[in-house]
């Protein structure tokens, strides 16, 4: 489930970035291609004005063959209005038709007219000016979209990295807010904190874990409070016993004090038995109030209930532990 979950979303990242990708490639290549072709209409466009300028600059030359360097000017015109029309729009209309005029009257039977060849040159020079102010124009406008493309597909990316960002943060939240959760339900555990539970709401492997530390965890208080109800039960039993004992012992105590009389050190041994009887009283009776099971070490290799903690009455630190367990050692045996 959760393997399903990660590859879904790093799948439509991936998806996501390819086709942003594939797409801005194409736009591209799009506005290359558009690119080029204004560049090689604006090379012919040129290429043509130039021609025309290089004939007339021949017809004030070459005044013999007058006549035919008119016919491929009138030519050029054409090939200029038939290509370029469009392209020429309407600045440069005006120049056009006036270069045609003045070549149909080149062309005339009236002859070659000075004037009307100085107006020509000015017309061929209006018309290069109108060629030159639409190449700028259409290069301004595809630099323009090009600008506003690279501007869009840069917002994009921006937004597909924020996207990508917030999967990824949302999606590390999905693994580490419950590895978290695990980690410190481990802890607890190791404690013997039984009563922790771990909170997972997800439907997936992490969600299994929770469960089965969960039940592990209520299993080991089940267990931990069947021994505390077991020890309880035994202190009751002792703690019965023992009274009865000691009733009996207080009883004989009782009799020894008036017969011991003034004799002080009797009275001492005494008073000591009578104190001890009642430090087991005592500790038999702390077994009733047990919380939990805590052992500590006896002797190296026996276990022994630390009722200090067992009871809560005890520290957790480990100088209480060690005093503990300097007080609870076996006392040695003096010959």
């Amino acid at each position: 489930m959760l393997r399903r979950k990660l590859l879904a979303r790093l799948g439509v990242l991936v998806l996501c970035f390819v086709c942003g990708a594939v797409i801005s490639i194409a736009l591209l290549q799009a506005h290359l291609a558009d690119l080029d072709k204004v560049s090689a209409d604006a090379t012919a466009l040129t290429n043509d004005v130039q021609e025309l300028g290089d004939l007339f600059a021949a017809l004030n030359v070459d005044s013999a063959d007058r006549a035919s360097i008119v016919s491929e000017m009138r030519e050029v015109h054409a090939k200029l209005g038939e290509q370029h029309a469009m392209h020429l729009g309407q600045p440069g209309e005006q120049p056009y038709a006036r270069v045609g005029e003045l070549l149909a009257e080149l062309d005339g039977p009236e002859g070659v007219d000075s004037q009307t060849v100085a107006e020509l040159g000015a017309g061929i020079v209006d018309l290069r000016k109108a060629a030159r102010a639409f190449i700028a124009a259409e290069q301004r406008q595809i630099s323009h979209e090009l600008r506003k493309l690279i501007i869009g597909l840069t917002v994009a990316a921006l937004i597909m990295v924020n996207l990508t960002v917030i999967v990824l943060l949302r999606t590390a939240s999905m693994i580490l807010r419950p590895v978290a959760a695990l980690v410190e339900g481990s802890r607890q555990l190791a404690a013997e904190r039984f009563d922790h539970r771990v909170e997972v709401d997800q439907d997936d492997e992490f969600g299994e874990l929770a469960h089965a530390y969960n039940a592990l965890a209520e299993q080991l208080q089940a267990n931990e409070q069947r021994k505390v109800e077991t020890l309880r039960q035994l202190a009751v039993s002792l703690n019965h016993e023992l009274n009865n004992m000691i009733s009996v012992i207080e009883l004989q105590l009782r009799f020894l004090d008036r017969k011991a009389g003034a004799d002080q050190s009797q009275a001492g041994h005494l008073r000591q038995i009578r104190e001890n009887l009642s430090r087991i009283a005592e500790t038999v009776a702390s077994l009733k109030d047990v919380r939990r099971i805590v052992v500590t070490d006896y002797i190296p290799g026996l276990k022994m209930l630390d009722l200090p903690r067992c009871t809560g009455a005890g520290g957790e630190s480990g100088e209480q532990q060690e005093h503990v367990q300097a007080e609870s050692a076996p006392p040695s045996v003096q010959s």
